[in-house]
């Protein structure tokens, strides 16, 4: 259970004050706000085949505005330390944050497939936080990269097929809705961040967090010595010690109008999303292709770019 605020007595107050000290330092820039939080862990969330996804409740302790939105954050990154900090800190200015591990990430069930499985997964996340008793008002979604991909995965389709239960805002940090098409960029296998993710989320989805920390601090003498390594197919095995299948499944696949493909990018429907969005880009990651394709293409967008 999370902090439950002021009935607790000290400890709540300590680990109140911890949490913003905490926040403060690796938010940079970021004031905590004014509210005391809540966490409610591990809800269990159904999905239309009965698989049950993991999230935490971020609830803000007092009165609320109830015109602002429940925030919808869906990622495969674990829903507890610096990945946690923005839901925290949007929880902390007011808003009530539901942080949903992806199928097969992080507690949550299923067999985690990148991409394939978001639209449907998404759908019946929002369809159930509005069903909630402690949801009161609009719903928003919110994140980078995945987290953003997940947001673009339902929010036209739910405004074509359930627009009572579509998200009503959209943040969108440096995202795209299509990954195939920085996976064979220009028809240009993406090596450094194909096999890089790819070791990354095998060492998160076996638990390995000694090797994921190390990696992820500083250069990784294994990912390196496997961009090297020939044929392509072998690169997983190089990088984490076994085949991997969604890195099998895009080293094998160039033609970007594969079934496999196509069915998880969301470019062509990017359009016909009417929710206000807001999207933030950056020239110096793998996602600026899709970022910059996708703007011109967002509603209202060419006039409003910066």
């Amino acid at each position: 259970m999370g902090v439950t605020g002021a009935g607790i007595g000290g400890l709540s107050a300590l680990r109140q004050r911890l949490g913003r000290w905490i926040q403060a330092k690796t938010i940079k820039g970021l004031e905590p706000g004014p509210y005391d939080i809540e966490v409610r862990k591990n809800l269990r969330v159904p999905m239309d085949d009965s698989v049950i996804l993991l999230a935490d409740l971020i609830t803000p302790i007092g009165d609320l505005d109830p015109r602002l939105p429940t925030v919808v954050i869906r990622g495969p990154y674990g829903r507890s330390g610096g990945v946690a900090g923005s839901a925290r800190a949007l929880a902390r200015e007011g808003f009530r944050v539901l942080f949903q591990s992806c199928r097969g990430t992080w507690g949550s069930e299923g067999l985690f497939t990148p991409q394939i499985d978001e639209q449907r997964d998404g759908i019946a996340t929002h369809r159930w936080v509005r069903a909630q008793p402690w949801h009161i008002g609009p719903v928003a979604t919110f994140g980078p990269s995945y987290m953003g991909f997940t947001q673009w995965a339902v929010a036209a389709e739910l405004e074509r097929v359930d627009p009572d239960n579509a998200p009503d805002a959209l943040c969108l940090l440096v995202t795209m809705p299509d990954f195939g098409a920085i996976t064979w960029d220009n028809g240009a296998f993406s090596m450094r961040n194909a096999l890089g993710w790819t070791q990354m989320m095998d060492r998160m989805n076996h638990r390995e967090f000694l090797p994921l920390l190390l990696g992820l601090r500083g250069p990784d003498s294994t990912l390196r010595t496997a961009f090297d390594v020939l044929p392509l197919t072998a690169g997983d095995v190089a990088a984490n010690g076994r085949k991997v299948g969604w890195y099998q499944d895009w080293v094998t696949r160039e033609d970007l109008a594969d079934q496999y493909w196509t069915q998880q990018s969301h470019t062509a429907s990017v359009p016909e999303v009417t929710a206000p969005t807001f999207m933030v880009t950056a020239g110096t990651t793998s996602s600026c292709p899709g970022n910059y394709a996708t703007t011109p293409s967002s509603p209202r967008s060419a006039d409003r770019r910066a």
